[in-house]
């Protein structure tokens, strides 16, 4: 997943807003987030390759995303699935500070990655590509293949995006699937990467459309000040047409 938009604790009816997208190769195989036959209180899609997800959350409200950190860095084979790191923050009983604690002992046995994770009242983000975590203040995050709020095109583009949304008292799911389908690349002003300029350009979009390459699903998580939770999943083709969605609602703790 590339792109990961949250309203923490922002807006006076849903204390929790996540829009993400996931970039991935479309030949790489995985299902649609549902919830697991092995982890029933798991709903999230599934890296069917690896193993683990890019994103999901638990009916108690324990919620996690991931995304690689972009640098032009060897292929280590010997480095633990990164998307394993979201599917065991969501199957333990453990609290986010010390999965945090977790992370920053043992961040070195996976490529770089991100990762914000935890609950509606107690959230943290930690990169193996950085000193330390931090706890997340309320607020509007944006996170892509960098670090947090960083200055990328589609982070700070998305991040105004998202404010815009959640300036009504009302917050659409439509709304925020909308912004996700962003497809305007980055202007040659906004390029500045030891990875390549045209790689660069290509992925700096909110929404990527390749045929090797793209954005594979979006995903909005609502949860309101009861504790009600709306997910929707969208999934798109190669040519970035929209395919399957899927939707689930449930009350954290029910």
């Amino acid at each position: 997943m590339c792109l990961l938009l949250i309203s923490y604790r922002k807006h006076p009816k849903f204390p929790m807003v996540l829009a993400a997208n996931r970039d991935e190769f479309h030949a790489r195989p995985a299902s649609v987030a549902g919830f697991w036959e092995d982890e029933p209180f798991v709903l999230a899609g599934r890296d069917l390759q690896a193993g683990g997800t890019w994103l999901g959350i638990t009916k108690e409200g324990r919620l996690a995303a991931v995304t690689n950190y972009h640098e032009a860095a060897a292929i280590n084979s010997s480095l633990l699935s990164r998307g394993a790191l979201v599917s065991d923050f969501l199957r333990r009983e453990i609290e986010p500070r010390s999965y945090a604690d977790i992370l920053s002992d043992n961040g070195n046995w996976y490529g770089g990655f991100s990762i914000v994770f935890g609950t509606m009242g107690d959230l943290y983000y930690y990169s193996n590509r950085r000193e330390g975590y931090e706890l997340i203040e309320p607020g509007i995050h944006g996170l892509s293949n960098r670090v947090l709020n960083d200055d990328a095109f589609k982070v700070r583009k998305g991040r105004e995006s998202m404010k815009d949304v959640l300036a009504n008292d009302s917050v659409s799911a439509d709304d925020l699937f909308f912004l996700l389908d962003d497809r305007e690349q980055a202007p040659g002003s906004d390029i500045s990467s030891q990875i390549g300029t045209e790689e660069e350009r290509f992925s700096s979009s909110m929404f990527i459309v390749g045929k090797e390459y793209g954005t594979r699903c979006s995903t909005v998580i609502l949860i309101d000040k009861e504790g009600n939770v709306f997910f929707s999943e969208r999934g798109f083709s190669a040519k970035g047409e929209q395919a399957e969605t899927v939707e689930y609602e449930f009350r954290v703790g029910d």
